[in-house]
């Protein structure tokens, strides 16, 4: 709809992001029955990604399957766990959309380099010396976003264009759309009417009247003029009038009817610019050059009932033989339009009502563990991101800790990145029981999931330290009961070095905020 359709999906398109499902199902379920069934007939030495050729292959793997396959693996990027199984001149490794691989610098490429040799795995750190030699600093600084596995596990492919890792036929539709949008039009015969198409969407008034307003910038409103021309009748004249041919723009505007009911709003008229005799000129009239005329909102907001009510009296005239005064024509428009305005406000009130009650009203935890609230600072810019906790101590004053460390690939992976760092501390102070506190609800989401291979790193990690709990829970609060954390996360990445503080007091950096929060 964004550009001025009515939202309806390309089939071709569609079907190709739905094929590409059942391919990367494929390759993510290599154990399920269909995976076990194509892999004996079509690919037993390779993957469905990069089989060659099938002797006498079905129409369903040729025409379906592999019609997808380049959709799918042109958003496929590798996810670096031991990097072992990536060459690094050769696939698309890098964090970006589109997946790439490191630029040219100039250097001697190593054809058989692999992403392994390029990480220290005693301290799980990458080699940063080779990697300034190699690549440019924009490619170093996105490897450097990437967090190699501390449990050496392979490396595999995930889905660049969700957060999660995973292929979704949204975001496989938006990329094919993209890419033939990229190819640019063929030809183009006339000025476009896609911001006019756009521009109704937005206008403040009901679903139907808004699909009028496309219907007319469209050209698609069954008027006598446009009925003739598809064989539909012999009669061009305005049923209301009797005098001109009833195009969709004399109906609207230059009818004597029209006419004297857009006088009844206080509309500006000026003879030639509102009404004229084009459709579009007067709808890039009363859509944005009427405000130009210091024209009060209340009557500009009246103007698409107006050309509703000025089609339903059209219409009562040609089934029922009805005259309906264009007076009365108006009155019914501005009374719908007040009508409707009053019940936003009132839905408005409404919601507000039910969101303060929803927000009120908690439930007591069942078991009362001591609480950890954790939060992190991202920045695309920055180099560092920074990590807050508040640890409820058995004493009863808290701990409070802040760290920063490198730059990761999103605020999602520093949240997670938070909470693992979170459960180490509280491991090291002995606290084996906890309950942890996020202001990410959808870091709650994928803990509880686990299917998020965009964080298989992060996961495995967290599985291999959670086991060390005798209870673990994470629940989502309000970011407005979190601001301690929050303040800690984000005076520590401001700081630009990585430093660890862990004490019962509160940094000298943060004694501000701790004011302003106490």
């Amino acid at each position: 709809m964004e550009n001025g359709g009515l939202g309806f999906r390309d089939l071709r398109n569609f079907n190709l992001a739905l094929l590409a499902k059942q391919l990367w199902r494929l390759h993510r379920y290599p154990s399920s029955l269909l995976a076990r069934v194509l892999k004996g007939r079509y690919f037993w030495h390779s993957n469905p990604l990069d089989v060659g050729k099938a002797n006498s292959p079905s129409y369903g793997w040729k025409n379906s399957m592999m019609a997808a396959r380049d959709l799918l693996k042109s958003g496929l990027r590798r996810s670096i766990g031991s990097g072992a199984n990536t060459v690094v001149w050769r696939d698309l490794w890098l964090p970006t959309c589109p997946p790439r691989k490191p630029a040219d610098t100039g250097v001697y490429k190593n054809p058989y380099l692999l992403v392994y040799h390029l990480i220290d795995h005693q301290r799980q750190e990458w080699k940063v010396d080779i990697l300034r030699q190699l690549f440019t600093e924009d490619d170093v600084k996105l490897v450097m976003c990437i967090k190699p596995s501390r449990l050496m596990q392979a490396d595999s492919l995930i889905w660049a264009y969700t957060k999660s890792g995973t292929y979704s036929v949204k975001s496989g539709y938006f990329l094919v759309t993209q890419q033939k949008e990229s190819l640019g039009p063929t030809h183009c015969l006339e000025p476009s009417t896609n911001a006019l198409r756009h521009k109704v969407w937005s206008v403040k008034t009901t679903r139907k009247i808004k699909h009028f307003l496309w219907q007319t910038v469209a050209d698609c409103i069954p008027v006598r003029n446009r009925l003739v021309e598809r064989h539909c009748g012999i009669d061009r004249t305005c049923p209301r009038c009797v005098t001109e041919p009833e195009t969709i723009n004399h109906l609207l505007f230059e009818c004597p009817l029209a006419i004297q009911v857009w006088q009844e709003s206080n509309v500006t008229m000026t003879p030639g610019v509102f009404p004229s005799n084009g459709i579009f000129t007067n709808l890039d009239f009363l859509l944005w050059r009427v405000k130009e005329n210091q024209v009060p909102d209340k009557t500009i907001d009246q103007f698409p009932w107006i050309v509703w009510q000025l089609w339903k009296a059209r219409n009562a005239k040609v089934f029922e033989n009805a005259d309906i005064t264009p007076e009365h024509t108006f009155q019914l428009a501005h009374a719908e339009t007040e009508a409707w305005f009053a019940a936003q406000i009132l839905e408005e009130v409404i919601d507000e009502d039910t969101i303060t009650l929803s927000t009120v009203v908690q439930e007591e935890p069942p078991i009362n563990f001591p609480g950890c609230q954790v939060d992190a600072s991202w920045g695309i810019y920055s180099y560092f991101i920074g990590m807050g906790l508040v640890l409820d101590h058995e004493s009863g004053d808290n701990v409070y800790g802040a760290s920063a460390r490198s730059q990761v690939l999103s605020p999602l992976h520093a949240e997670f990145a938070a909470l693992i760092w979170a459960m180490k501390v509280a491991l090291q102070l002995g606290y084996t029981s906890l309950s942890f506190e996020t202001d990410c609800l959808q870091l709650v989401t994928i803990i509880e999931e686990e299917d998020w291979p965009s964080l298989a790193s992060e996961l495995d990690e967290f599985q291999l330290i959670h086991a060390s709990f005798i209870y673990f829970s994470l629940s989502f609060i309000p970011r407005l009961c979190n601001v301690c954390a929050d303040c800690l996360s984000k005076g520590e990445r401001a700081c630009g070095f990585s430093f660890t503080h862990v004490n019962p007091s509160i940094p000298s950096w943060a004694a501000l905020e701790a004011v302003l929060i106490g």
